[in-house]
């Protein structure tokens, strides 16, 4: 049996931890190196995982200073010794045998990644599984992989897969990436990452069980948590559009890059309401109105909204919500943006008022 490095990333994540460690401790897949990256955390994650440490000579622990997911992630890949590599975030936990069941599936398959299907929110959540498994070479990606990696997110988690540390080895760009992104950074790794693949199995096993952490980086609502959130939301959006450049074995090129030119404005737009409703309420308009601006003044937002034009825009988005507001991105209007936000705040706080009542 080959060795397995999980790397588990933890920031202040003492409550889900144990649940987390004791999912990777007891997998029927014994040859495992558990390393654990604690990003600076500052609650009681590192000393409940350190005990755990204690009693099982495979759990490897690495402190650092605080530096977000992405790099977190990375520092896991340099440590790791295994040829195989699995990440499993500190919030979520993993079937007993799901290491095992991808490793069969790898060496059955012969495959470079193997990749399994997750629960989401309910631990108790039942899905019918279906049989069939997915193997797809080069040949394959053009038509399955680049469909879904491209015109969704359906391959946004790199949480989920078995990979061969030699692929993560071969990315010299990796450091180029903006280590300010915490919001879409592992879809911008799997683009990378699939970018130099041959093969991927897609397994129909639910093996990974994913929660929502309502109290993450993610989910804070302050004003300076949301300006971020929204500003990292635009830079890896950007990135994404790239990427997708630095494809050059597709013939969707042009299809696929509105598509995430759409998906650029339409993240920017949800986290942007979110951000100017919550500055507006609390009595900060004006720094509203200019962090708006400058975002939408952005040379290389300019540019990449030239893949497009407002009518394409307008009927990627004829199903979504606020398509004025994705309309006056694209125009670069903040006063009608801000006009718009604003009416829908005063609405929603008559609303609540009645309802209570």
């Amino acid at each position: 049996m080959e060795k397995i490095t999980i790397i588990i990333p933890v920031y202040n994540a003492e409550k889900y931890i144990k649940k987390c460690i004791e999912s990777a401790i007891h997998q029927t897949y014994q040859n495992l190196e558990i390393l654990v990256i604690i990003d600076g955390a500052t609650d009681n994650s590192q000393e409940i995982i350190k005990e755990y440490a204690k009693n099982d000579t495979r759990i490897k622990v690495v402190s650092r200073e605080n530096k977000g997911i992405f790099y977190t992630r990375i520092e896991g890949i340099r440590q790791a010794t295994s040829q195989y590599i699995y990440f499993l975030d500190a919030d979520d936990w993993i079937e007993e045998n799901a290491i095992e069941i991808m490793y069969q599936y790898k060496k059955e398959h012969h495959a470079d990644i193997v990749r399994c299907k997750n629960y989401y929110k309910d631990e108790k959540e039942k899905v019918e599984i279906d049989k069939e498994v997915q193997y797809l070479d080069k040949e394959d990606f053009e038509k399955q992989l680049y469909t879904n990696l491209f015109g969704s997110y359906h391959f946004a988690s790199l949480w989920n897969q078995l990979i061969e540390k030699k692929y993560f080895e071969n990315l010299k760009d990796i450091k180029d990436i903006d280590e300010s992104i915490n919001f879409g950074e592992d879809y911008i790794l799997n683009l990378k990452l699939y970018r130099n693949i041959n093969s991927l199995v897609l397994i129909p096993d639910y093996l990974y069980h994913y929660r929502t952490n309502e109290s993450s980086i993610t989910n804070q609502q302050n004003y300076e948590s949301l300006l971020k959130k929204l500003n990292s939301t635009y830079k890896s959006h950007l990135e994404i559009i790239y990427l997708i450049d630095t494809y050059h074995d597709i013939e969707e090129k042009e299809c696929y890059q509105k598509i995430a030119v759409f998906r650029a404005i339409r993240g920017i737009k949800n986290r942007m309401i979110e951000f100017a409703s919550f500055g507006i309420q609390n009595g900060k308009e004006k720094e509203v109105y200019k962090e708006i601006e400058k975002l939408l003044e952005q040379e290389e937002l300019k540019e990449v909204c030239k893949k497009i034009t407002q009518e394409e825009l307008l009927e990627l988005a004829k199903q979504e919500n606020h398509k004025y507001v994705i309309k006056n991105i694209y125009q670069k209007d903040t006063k009608k943006i801000l006009k718009y936000i604003k009416r829908i705040y005063i609405l929603g706080k008559k609303i609540k008022k009645l309802m209570r009542r």
